[in-house]
């Protein structure tokens, strides 16, 4: 896996701050991230269904946070879901 774990982890830790703090990275910067969020679920997801699992729960993370940012809302404390996934990913990306 190598460096490409840590850097798509990165995406999920920015995700996970754009839900906290909106104003500070911009409309652009949030579309763009929700927008890679979505992608990167339904990549995700597809690859899970079409191997034959069907609950892609971190996956289903990212396609929920692409949705939720798109469309402007989000659950409370939902942005901790991204944020960890995104640490742990960091994390476990460097240490492997």
């Amino acid at each position: 896996m190598g460096i490409f774990l840590p850097i798509v982890s990165i995406l999920d830790i920015l995700a996970g701050l754009s839900f906290l703090f909106p104003d500070f990275f911009g409309q652009e910067i949030v579309f763009w991230v929700a927008v890679l969020m979505l992608v990167k679920g339904l990549f995700s997801v597809g690859g899970s269904v079409m191997s034959g699992f069907f609950f892609d729960i971190l996956g289903g993370i990212d396609l929920a946070a692409g949705i939720m940012l798109l469309a402007g809302f989000s659950f409370p404390l939902f942005w901790l879901a991204p944020f960890l996934k995104g640490v742990f990913s960091f994390v476990s990306g460097l240490l492997t």
